[in-house]
């Protein structure tokens, strides 16, 4: 509503401007093609933002229902609104700034560190693959040194709703998603092969 133009000019991304719970609006930006979908949060002082942004994910995923969910959201007690609209994935915006202040303020250098792997610009990145043969790998641990040679770290395993750090007597099940830091982005096989 509030963007007139994009602030940048990017190959491959359009800029539609249009109601955001009008279906109409979804359609001239081609969502029955798109992959992927973030939507943005209103305003960091609009106390309705997460309303609005689970809705237009409600219209999205209407118009779209294989498309990929990310929302921004800024109150973490409003977490439900985005499972009641299928949201593939929520990023708490306040809550990850709020921790890695708290974080930086204590521990000198994280902050560093996160810019560096969030940016997709310097250094590793962070990626995500998901687990397709669990028998490729005997567990977590021994993956994860395997990887270190290869100058990748294993990081996390998310399983269902748990983010699993520690590796020690895990083992790869189907569905798993392994987080990892890497120069690239890497299938399950390529990464236990």
């Amino acid at each position: 509503d509030q963007i007139e133009q994009l602030p940048f000019d990017e190959t491959n991304v359009e800029f539609i401007q249009g109601g955001i719970l009008d279906a109409n609006t979804y359609q001239r930006a081609r969502i029955d093609s798109a992959r992927l979908v973030i939507v943005l949060a209103t305003s960091y002082s609009d106390p309705n933002s997460d309303a609005i942004v689970a809705s237009a994910v409600s219209v999205v995923e209407d118009c779209n229902p294989s498309v990929h969910t990310v929302a921004e959201c800024l109150d973490y007690r409003h977490r439900r609104l985005f499972a009641s609209v299928n949201c593939d994935s929520i990023v708490f915006s306040l809550k990850l700034s709020g921790n890695l202040l708290a974080q930086e303020a204590h521990d000198h250098g994280v902050s560093q560190l996160v810019d560096v792997i969030t940016s997709n610009i310097r250094g590793t990145t962070l990626y995500s693959t998901e687990v397709g043969d669990a028998n490729q790998a005997t567990s977590y641990i021994e993956l994860a040194k395997q990887l270190l040679d290869r100058d990748i770290n294993l990081l996390c395993v998310n399983r269902g709703e748990e983010s699993l750090t520690s590796f020690v007597s895990l083992t790869p099940q189907v569905g798993d998603r392994a987080i990892y830091a890497a120069s690239k982005r890497m299938t399950w096989s390529e990464l236990v092969g």
